[in-house]
């Protein structure tokens, strides 16, 4: 074997000068010319073009392997952006392989490879490592193989006995461990045996986990206790489905369909098995998009959370949810498309024992479904809605045509027009209660039912103009018709015309204040002040007292809408007379580039002429406070009383806050005072969420529900909260006052990782579960 060695002085000298004759756009040495030594007998070997190499130590050729060997502070840069460092380099033109020894780095990208060899080929451009770590942060990996490629554009890192942590520390305080670990462009992780370890401690297995870098993706799992439920183990994967296969790699792209399956297990109540199919093509719109299916056999159906006894409830219990929208044509100037809001329940308690965040917020849910046609001005459809729920009461539409007209003008003459049309079968039926024989007094309790078809319009113009340059001033002139047919069934028709006028008025000044307050977030003020004041009339033929109505007026604590476009009652139309007289101020100051609403307060008063509900000439003095000065403090604040004796007066007091006093302490109250409203119950509502920072790692929270008006702690929550670098992690106790025999008490877990929350396996749950 002969081996040669020059110093690296004079062979840098050397090689420099013809490697700027030929690319004297690169740095380093390259090395082109297999005969800068000369002779047939000394051949330097070949390097690809594609290598730039720096070294500060000595250079060997080994002519027995063809080999080059660098030696010190060695640096490789390829024309992929692959950087490598090495104390040690050998280059073998034979097997194309650049092997590196001694403190190894690998660049590429945000990505950091470090570990004492390695082999890079560079034809193929594969990495090949041994005993390497890596940093693609949030992720610090280390391994006993590596190796890196591209496929279609896309780079695999695969690593064996490999282990991923997100605890930036030489000693990270807990461990994924696998026998193989595949990452996919920072887009998926997939483990074979993987293991979550703690120190030599093993606290979690899974045989196989591939896991989408994807909060929505991939493995999640719920663990607690509660004693509506018992232990219970909620666990989750979601996988992205549709899209178009790659013939070339065979794999999917432009995935849409996010599914999410579902296995619960509940000592008490059995196992649950559903599926969530979400289109995240329609992310933006948070109502529609997904089918969403839920079954489960409940060994204790009867448990009663609530007062309602409950007997002989059927087992089998499950939900299915169909909110989605299929848009049929698409143009510039209109779209067609087709709505479905439909959602069957096996029984009146479903959503009380399994969904309670939902139970709250829309125990009785809707049921449409409809063709609709949109324009610039125009709404125009036919829709029904139905009744798959039998046991809360509800209207059926089968169907309903109808055509609603946005205001605008009529041939550009400056006066405006709007209005809306329909025509429906309507008919409203009583709840009938899957365990009726349960419920005691169900033969005493009558639920109004209606039946009859009915075409209604109303048509309104208007003209806006400004009175001496001040004032603007709106008249408004409208008109309508119903018509009812075969009401309840007897053949009985009946109709009613209605005219509609009003006027509405206001005013704007505004005054600049130099006021510079940093600390309440005031950077110069600007006051806008406008008075305002809207007279409405409707004059109504009157529908027979007996006439059961569908659309009606229901009891409400908000003032009612005086425009009658936008009266939803329909059938509860009638005779008024209303004079609404206000102020609005609002005080807008700088912040980010733009205005900002420091503060606005809305104060009016209705005076009554002829008022359509109640023997009133005033209603109450309603004041509407918002109020956000600082991004760490909010306040609303809603509040009416009244000025008159009249007997449907009522006291009511809404307000929500959110603020933090300092910097380790942060508060939310929400609280509701009502009190000798005509229909609605006496209220006496708070609730109080707290969060205090101990130290750098300890906190503690709380929430609480309070109905002062039955002296009813209803809801309580206590949960103490441990941040340990990488993982979070808090306990609670939870307890909750049904007004019945049986409260309810849950211990609740929460456990994950802050850096990688979506294969962190988050143990969570919900605070009004």
């Amino acid at each position: 074997m002969k081996r040669l060695f020059i110093s690296s002085i004079s062979l840098v000298v050397s090689l420099s000068t013809l490697a700027q004759e030929v690319q004297p756009e690169r740095d380093g040495e390259v090395f082109e010319a297999p005969s800068i030594l000369g002779g047939d007998d000394f051949a330097v070997p070949s390097m690809p073009e594609s290598l730039v190499i720096n070294n500060t130590g000595g250079i060997e050729f080994d002519m027995g392997s063809g080999s080059i060997i660098y030696k010190d502070n060695v640096s490789i840069i390829a024309d992929n952006g692959l950087e490598l460092f090495a104390n040690r380099a050998r280059v073998d033109s034979k097997t194309q392989n650049i092997y590196l020894d001694g403190d190894v780095s690998i660049f590429q990208g945000p990505v950091l490879m470090r570990g004492k060899k390695a082999i890079f080929n560079y034809e193929t451009q594969q990495i090949d490592t041994k005993q390497l770590r890596t940093a693609m942060p949030p992720l610090f990996i280390e391994a006993d193989d590596f190796s890196s490629k591209v496929v279609d554009g896309k780079h695999l890192l695969e690593a064996k006995n490999a282990g991923i942590t997100t605890h930036d520390y030489s000693t990270p305080n807990y461990w994924l461990r696998s026998d193989s670990t595949t990452i996919e462009d920072k887009e998926r992780v997939t483990f074979e045996k993987m293991r979550l370890k703690s120190g030599d401690r093993q606290l979690f297995y899974l045989p196989y986990l591939s896991q989408p870098l994807d909060q929505a993706l991939g493995y999640h799992v719920t663990p607690g206790a509660k004693t509506s439920w018992g232990l219970f183990l909620l666990n989750r994967y979601a996988i992205m489905l549709g899209g178009k296969t790659d013939p070339n790699t065979g794999k999917k792209t432009d995935q849409w369909l996010l599914s999410d399956w579902q296995l619960d297990l509940r000592t008490r109540r059995g196992v649950g098995l559903g599926v969530d199919l979400i289109d995240q093509r329609m992310k933006e719109n948070k109502n529609l998009g997904w089918l969403k299916l839920y079954y489960l056999y409940d060994l204790d159906p009867n448990y009663e959370r609530s007062s309602i006894p409950r007997e002989g409830l059927d087992p089998n219990r499950g939900k299915v949810e169909f909110k989605y929208r299929f848009d049929l044509d698409e143009n510039t100037d209109r779209k067609y498309y087709a709505n479905f809001n439909l959602t069957y329940l096996s029984d009146e308690f479903f959503l009380e024992d399994f969904e309670p965040n939902t139970f709250q917020l829309d125990p009785a849910p809707d049921n449409t479904l409809g063709l609709f046609r949109q324009s610039e001005r125009t709404l125009a459809g036919v829709y029904a809605r139905v009744r798959p729920n039998e046991f809360y009461q509800s209207d059926t539409r089968l169907p309903e045509l109808f055509v609603d007209q946005a205001r605008a003008p009529i041939f550009n003459s400056g006066i405006l027009h709007e209005g809306r049309t329909s025509l429906g079968v309507y008919r409203e039926y009583g709840p009938t209660y899957k365990n009726q024989a349960s419920i005691p007094d169900m033969e005493d309790l009558v639920f109004p039912e209606a039946d009859y078809q009915r075409f209604y319009t109303h048509q309104e113009i208007s003209k806006p103009f400004m009175l001496a340059d001040t004032f603007a001033v709106t008249p408004r002139l409208g008109g309508g018709y119903r018509q009812y047919w075969d009401i309840d069934n007897t053949g009985e028709n009946q109709g009613s015309a209605h005219f509609a006028a009003a006027m509405d008025l206001s005013m704007k000044v505004s005054k600049v204040y130099d006021v510079d307050r940093h600390d309440w977030g005031i950077d110069s003020l600007m006051h806008i002040m406008q008075p305002y004041s809207t007279f409405s009339f409707v004059a109504a033929e009157e529908i027979q007292s007996n006439f059961t109505k569908v659309d009606r007026l229901n009891a409400s604590t908000r003032p009612r809408p005086l425009d009658v476009g936008r009266y939803s009652a329909i059938d509860d139309l009638q005779d008024w007379s209303i004079l609404r007289l206000g102020l609005r101020n609002t005080l807008l100051t700088k912040r980010d580039g733009s205005s900002h609403e420091w503060l606005t307060l809305d104060t009016y008063i209705d005076a009554y002429f002829d008022d359509p509900e109640f023997d009133r000439n005033l209603s109450n003095l309603y004041n509407d406070l918002r109020f956000q000065p600082l991004p760490w403090m909010y306040l609303n604040l809603e509040t009416q009383f009244p000025l008159s004796q009249d007997e449907a007066d009522f006291n009511e007091l809404t307000m929500s806050t959110t603020f933090m006093p300092k910097d380790d302490l942060e508060f939310s109250v929400s609280y509701r005072h009502l009190d000798s409203h005509p229909v609605l119950q006496n209220s006496d509502r708070l609730d109080v969420r707290g969060y205090a920072r101990l130290s750098e790692t300890w906190g503690v929270s709380f929430y609480q529900s309070w109905e002062f008006d039955d002296s009813t702690l209803e809801y309580q929550l206590y949960s103490l909260h441990k941040d340990m670098s990488s993982w979070t992690a808090s306990i609670g106790l939870m307890m909750r006052d049904n007004r019945a025999e049986q409260d309810e008490y849950g211990f609740l877990i929460n456990f994950s990782l802050k850096a990688l929350p979506s294969i962190s396996l988050p143990l969570t749950l919900d605070v009004n579960q």
